[in-house]
């Protein structure tokens, strides 16, 4: 298991320099330069920055035109290429932002993560990029169609990605090893959660393990499910508050969700 990427956290919001709060469509221009070469200069920034601005702007009005939300939970499900249609949309980068959400995250070569909730494997193919082959990713659901796709997927690297069939009580996930749990729009899906984080604490690296929850703001927003069925952030955070968990990092860079990591109490 990894060290936990602890310098690359700091700040409770995402930030530059623990100052100015990055903006999501900013970050991807962040991103890009991070991963460039050095050969790109002022304008080739400015060019991409002017890109993801639009993109975020138009992300929306994609997602808003009868589609419902790229959500993994307990819907079951009958049409797979539906699933698969929403939650593989290439809009959704404009908005879920997976650069950032790693780098928050502080996921390093060798880190073991599970992606709670992986669905068609759409963060799963990103952990494990970043991972570079050295650690795993456990693509976790209760859904064996969903799973029997990522398996079968050819742009995933499958000797980082073990896919793992939950019930949904029950993550049937390896005891102390896990560096970080990523649950992106499933919490509010949970039955009996403090039950469950007794599972996820006893499945997390004693030293590295932490829990991040991604999941839709209250509201009405132009995707996402009805508000009745969302969580208030501040309900998860007390929910973890009394099952012996404290909020470490918190970052403001996704439009739609909150982004919450949370460590257990020693």
């Amino acid at each position: 298991m990894g060290a936990g990427g602890s310098g690359r956290r700091g700040c409770g919001i995402l930030s530059t320099g623990c100052g100015r709060p990055v903006t999501g469509a900013y970050y991807i221009a962040l991103q890009d330069r991070r991963r460039a070469d050095g050969r790109h200069g002022d304008i080739e920034m400015r060019r991409h920055l002017c890109f993801a601005i639009l993109l975020a702007a138009l992300a929306p009005m994609a997602f808003a035109a009868g589609a419902e939300e790229p959500h993994q939970g307990r819907h079951g499900i009958q049409n797979l290429e539906a699933w698969v249609e929403k939650f593989e949309n290439p809009e959704r980068n404009g908005w879920q932002f997976p650069g950032l959400v790693i780098d928050v995250l502080g996921i390093v070569s060798g880190d073991h993560v599970a992606d709670l909730g992986a669905g068609t494997g759409y963060f799963s193919r990103f952990f494990a990029q970043e991972l570079e082959g050295d650690g795993k990713v456990y693509a976790v659901d209760i859904e064996a169609p969903a799973l029997e796709y990522l398996d079968n997927r050819k742009d995933v690297d499958h000797d980082v990605i073990e896919t793992v069939l939950a019930q949904p009580d029950d993550p049937n996930l390896p005891d102390g090893e896990i560096d970080v749990v990523v649950v992106v729009n499933t919490w509010h899906h949970i039955e009996k959660r403090p039950r469950y984080l007794k599972k996820l604490r006893r499945a997390l690296d004693p030293t590295t393990g932490r829990v991040a929850i991604i999941d839709w703001y209250k509201g009405e927003l132009p995707m996402g499910p009805p508000p009745e069925h969302k969580l208030e952030r501040g309900e998860v955070i007390a929910e973890f508050e009394a099952a012996g968990w404290n909020l470490s990092t918190e970052s403001t860079g996704l439009p739609y969700q909150y982004f919450l990591i949370f460590r257990p109490r020693r």
